[in-house]
């Protein structure tokens, strides 16, 4: 639950189709015996069933992300585990041996966090033949990181080598999400996180290279996005400014658009499920829908934006600095 914010909640008709066809690899994999005896297994398997590199790369997103279960315990309780050697190459040796445990301890548990999705995609990738990266660095994924330092490594995700390029992929965020206030893990499959695009995936994603193949990624633009939820991927949402720290004082007017919005009804500005506060009409500009609303410190520092009452994005207010 977020304390002291505002809601936006914009109904709207939107122009798409309600029942999105199934993907032909998610309907394949989806088919597939709930246990494999072995990691092998599966990938002979995938081998068998796909030609083309891209879909064996498909195929194992879906299926890690349909059968490994986000597990908060371990995220909650993490396990430090101290390894003596007398030498690198019995240091490494009983690495090894480790991340082997643990990569068949997530296969035939269905559970773990990131590292493990990330480590059990790798594997599965590598025995069907393909070349993967296993990436780490920061994602936001809470209203207080907007506008604050990222250089916290807190989370994994892959690329993979499809297509005569590289594919970014998440297969934990593909799994579902977590409800923070009620510690609980939601197993819904999103198959945004595959092939997604680079300008969407480094909005919550900040690798600890500072890099993307050859581009170097900028550190401040990324501490300064909002906070989106994975409502906004469903639809293709994004704000406008793209900016998740705004400066304004009391009573100061702050103007917003949402792009992709093909047609609004109402907005209504109060806390949700809450009488709506009094708001102003917006415009329809191209493809965005602009509207504004008046800032009062009594609505808190944070404001979440809700999409036909899904959590979309989450933006921050701060006092503007005093001129000197």
């Amino acid at each position: 639950m977020i304390l002291n914010n505002i809601t936006f909640v914009l109904l709207f008709a939107l122009n798409y189709v309600s029942a999105q066809q199934i993907h032909p690899v998610d309907a394949k994999v989806l088919t597939y015996p709930k246990f494999f005896t072995s990691i092998d297994k599966l990938a002979e398997r995938i081998q068998t069933d796909f030609q083309t590199d891209y879909d064996k790369a498909r195929a194992v997103y879906v299926w890690v992300a349909n059968n490994i279960t986000y597990d908060l315990k371990a995220k909650s309780n993490p396990k430090t585990i101290v390894i003596e050697s007398k030498s690198t190459f019995e240091f490494e040796k009983k690495v090894n041996r480790l991340k082997s445990k643990r990569i068949n301890q997530t296969f035939r548990s269905k559970k773990g966090v990131c590292q493990h999705y990330s480590e059990l995609y790798q594997t599965i990738a590598e025995k069907v033949g393909l070349k993967v990266q296993f990436l780490s660095g920061n994602a936001k994924t809470a209203q207080n990181q907007i506008g604050m330092s990222s250089k916290m490594s807190n989370h994994a995700w892959n690329a993979v080598w499809a297509n005569e390029r590289w594919i970014l992929l998440d297969a934990t965020w593909g799994a579902g999400y977590t409800l923070t206030d009620e510690n609980k893990f939601v197993k819904e499959y999103n198959d945004f996180y595959f092939d997604t695009p680079p300008s969407l995936f480094f909005k919550k994603h900040f690798p600890d290279t500072g890099k993307w193949l050859n581009q170097v990624l900028d550190r401040n633009t990324y501490e300064s996005y909002p906070l989106y939820y994975n409502f906004f991927s469903k639809k293709g949402f994004e704000l406008d400014p793209d900016i998740g720290v705004i400066e304004a004082n009391e009573g100061e007017i702050i103007h917003l658009k949402i792009k992709n919005l093909v047609f609004s009804e109402a907005v209504k500005l109060g806390k949700k499920d809450k009488i709506p506060l009094q708001f102003k009409p917006f415009n329809q500009e191209d493809n965005f829908v602009a509207f504004e609303f008046v800032y009062s410190r009594k609505q808190g520092r944070y404001i979440t934006i809700y999409i036909n009452e899904n959590p979309f994005a989450v933006i921050k207010i701060i006092p503007k600095k005093a001129k000197t």
